[in-house]
């Protein structure tokens, strides 16, 4: 007899709010790639949450890139653990498109390619920023239906 399981935190819908590459010099296989990675998390109502991820890569003398994503979720509020799911779960489930986004804007003539391996996302929020109020809403939040 096989058991359902149903998650506590559903993505609703995720969107890139800003995706820039500016180049700075030619290719160098001696440069390596400084990472910057913000996470904010805003509530629009009950149960209902933006998770913005900022991420910056640069090589110096290169090129930088920048990925913005915001996924809306949805949780029951009465879950004692929310927050961490929010910060850790929602980001381990955008991470792949920001991974996958930074490769495709990397991968030019001339250009080191960025290929992200797969983390261990809990220990890499560690070492993350919190986005302040402000710089979240950068990119005002939209109801989407």
């Amino acid at each position: 007899m096989s058991e359902k399981y149903e998650s506590i935190l559903h993505m609703n819908h995720v969107v890139f709010d800003e995706l820039s590459f500016e180049r700075h010099g030619f290719k160098n296989e001696k440069k390596t790639t400084d990472f910057e990675m913000k996470v904010g998390v805003d509530k629009l109502r009950d149960g209902n949450y933006r998770v913005v991820v900022d991420t910056l890569a640069t090589r110096p003398d290169e090129y930088e890139a920048h990925v913005r994503i915001s996924g809306y979720f949805s949780i029951d509020e009465s879950f004692k653990n929310k927050d961490i799911l929010l910060k850790q779960n929602a980001v381990a489930i955008l991470f792949p498109f920001i991974r996958s986004e930074l490769t495709l804007l990397t991968t030019q003539p001339e250009t080191q390619p960025i290929i992200l391996p797969i983390m261990n996302i809990a220990a890499m929020m560690d070492g993350s920023q919190e986005l302040k109020t402000d710089e979240i809403n950068e990119h005002p939040a939209k109801e989407i239906q």
